[in-house]
């Protein structure tokens, strides 16, 4: 009887045995599949999101050229039409690429590249307002000074009248002292009316220029050309830390808003 009991338990003991080999096999073998499971589904992360930023840098490489290019050409537009009556089926087709270039690569950028790229497109309006307040009287006096380098004496005296007045703003709010030639109101409108090759239109123009404020318009251009290069070089550095080929950019500087006070437009 004893004999028997004891080849039962040790029967017993066996199976029990093989069944925790099993167990415990099963169970290792399980958390080993577990881990390359994670490992594996890891190294996909990483292959994916290594796959989007190039996917990203690609589309930046792609857009921003195009975005920069047609900014350029637009901006360039805006500048012909303060000196020239440009038609104006050209300047809208400008403005037309430089909206859609701007739709497509806020769509692509990174989103931290949004911000400035907002600030380059609103830079066109520093321009716009120009055009919009001065842009006749800037166009007359833009050919004024092309009859001066054309030899007109009569342009000449006219512009050597101007540019003390056009000068004169400006040294006064810097402390520059003031040029020798006197900035008289009055020499200028004398100068100007006997200038017979411009138009009667283009002298009314330069003369109520001449009498109120002249340097008004080259001030509020010099500010909108610098805020236009300051927003531009931001966006370039940011399209350069986008495609690894610079260190990110420090904060973006608004642009300023024109003031909401602005002179009346030209008649």
């Amino acid at each position: 009887m004893d004999v028997q009991i004891t080849t039962a338990l040790i029967g017993a003991v066996a199976v029990g045995g093989t069944i925790g080999g099993t167990v415990l096999g099963s169970w290792i073998q399980a958390r080993s599949g577990r881990a390359q499971a994670a490992a594996a589904r890891d190294a996909a992360v990483t292959t994916a999101q290594a796959a989007h930023d190039q996917a990203v840098r690609e589309r930046v490489w792609t857009v921003m050229p195009v975005f920069l290019r047609a900014t350029s050409e637009y901006i360039d537009a805006l500048e012909r039409s303060l000196q020239i009556e440009m038609d104006r089926d050209e300047v809208r087709a400008a403005r037309r690429a430089f909206d859609l270039a701007y739709a497509e690569a806020d769509l692509i950028v990174p989103e931290e590249m949004r911000t400035a790229l907002g600030y380059l497109h609103g830079s066109q309006n520093g321009f716009l307002h120009v055009e919009r307040t001065w842009g006749k009287s800037m166009r007359a006096r833009h050919a004024l000074d092309v009859l001066s380098e054309s030899g007109d004496a009569e342009a000449r005296r006219a512009v050597a009248a101007l540019r003390p007045l056009e000068r004169a703003g400006k040294q006064s709010r810097t402390h520059i002292v003031q040029p020798e030639t006197p900035s008289d109101p009055a020499l200028a409108v004398s100068a100007l009316n006997a200038v017979t090759a411009l138009t009667p239109s283009q002298r009314t123009l330069l003369i109520n220029r001449a009498q109120r404020s002249p340097r008004a318009s080259i001030d509020r251009l010099e500010r909108a050309r610098a805020t236009h290069q300051r927003v531009r070089k931001t966006v370039i550095e940011q399209a350069r830390a986008a495609l690894g080929t610079a260190p990110p950019a420090g904060p973006v500087e608004e642009a300023p808003v024109p003031d909401s006070r602005t002179p009346p437009t030209e008649a």
